[in-house]
């Protein structure tokens, strides 16, 4: 079931930016600007009831409180979480100074 989250993921970020660089020629390798288009739409609203579908099933058997037992303490969750603490300002900073 993960495969399929990862096939989801794969397919809207080559199809994403063939859409969005359309000077690099992608879009008719990957059968035409309509075709990628329409994939990529598919697949993104695939995802939100795959989404909640996995959470579902998490949720039945037993996993899904399992992500809330993570300590902060443990040095990878505690490198995440710095991780998250300086990326998030920057790409915010990179989004407004792209606005500009």
């Amino acid at each position: 079931m993960y495969w399929v989250s990862f096939a989801f993921i794969t397919v809207l970020a080559v199809t994403g930016f063939a859409l969005y660089r359309l000077d690099l020629g992608l879009s008719p390798v990957l059968g035409g600007y309509d075709v990628v288009r329409l994939l990529h739409a598919v697949i993104g609203y695939l995802l939100i009831p795959y989404t909640i579908l996995h959470a579902t099933l998490q949720w039945c058997f037993g996993r899904f409180w399992a992500i809330f037992k993570a300590q902060a303490r443990r040095p990878h969750v505690m490198a995440g979480l710095i991780g998250l603490a300086i990326a998030a300002p920057l790409a915010a900073g990179a989004y407004f100074l792209d606005a500009v």
